[in-house]
């Protein structure tokens, strides 16, 4: 499997930690931003292989995030998450989210959540 630089955006510590983590201990380079601000800022300034991002924070939204990512880094894919029950996947990727994932999902583990958009983001790699 390829290793990303993967930026991890959320305003809640433990799950900005338990992604975070996930990720480090399947080999990827982890960095991190507690507001979509700060994200921003920092892609301003480095490149990502992927982006996964919360879309409630204070300031900056994952949404607006989205937006801005198209524009700064347009080939970097962005994964939003949400505890909301009422965002849908299919209306996030017609706004350029390359996929969303579940934080309540009682069907499914976040971490396999993130373990099957790592999977397909090697599928359209390789």
């Amino acid at each position: 499997m390829l290793t990303y630089k993967i930026l991890v955006v959320d305003d809640y510590p433990l799950v900005l930690r338990r992604v975070s983590e996930f990720l480090r201990n399947h080999g990827h380079e982890v960095d991190e931003a507690t507001n979509g601000d700060q994200a921003l800022e920092k892609i301003s300034r480095e490149s990502y292989g992927l982006i996964i991002s919360d879309i409630r924070m204070p300031g900056t939204d994952g949404l607006r995030l989205l937006e801005r990512t198209k524009v700064l880094a347009p080939a970097t894919p962005v994964v939003l998450m949400s505890s909301d029950p009422t965002i849908t996947r299919d209306v996030l990727i017609k706004l350029g989210a390359y996929d969303f994932v579940s934080k309540m999902d009682p069907s499914s583990d976040f971490s396999e959540q993130i373990k099957a958009v790592l999977i397909r983001l090697n599928g359209k790699v390789t």
